[in-house]
């Protein structure tokens, strides 16, 4: 699927669905951060990441074969772990839902998942002053 109908499936099928699935367990927030990618043949109907690509100022284009990344935000390690729960009991319910949406948009064998600490900003110094 083209960058533009992944990421509309994203935000209007998979994302209610997650909401929907996880209710309580939703965390504090899911912000998702697109690659904007550029269409390079117009005439092609080659939806992929080779006809679509990144602005790679450092590395080449072809290191960057995912289009989104997601920084799920919880209140404690123990809502993270509850959330996680509540997942994989989605994940393998026996009318597998949501595997079956996972599967139609996103390609589970290059999905890649860690946690992080709180972000450390810099300042520019005309914004502090």
């Amino acid at each position: 699927m083209s960058p533009s109908e992944f990421r509309n499936y994203y935000e209007n099928t998979h994302m209610p669905l997650l909401l929907s699935l996880t209710g309580s367990f939703f965390p504090t927030s899911h912000t998702r951060h697109y690659l904007p990618r550029t269409l390079q043949d117009p005439s092609s109907s080659d939806a992929t990441n080779t006809n679509h690509i990144v602005t790679a100022y450092a590395g080449k284009v072809e290191d960057f074969e995912y289009d989104v990344y997601a920084e799920l935000v919880f209140e404690s390690a123990e809502k993270f772990e509850a959330f996680a729960r509540k997942l994989g009991e989605i994940e393998a319910a026996e009318d597998g839902v949501f595997y079956a949406d996972e599967l139609a948009f996103l390609d589970l064998s290059k999905s890649k998942s860690v946690a992080i600490d709180e972000p450390v900003v810099t300042v520019a110094p005309s914004v502090v002053g």
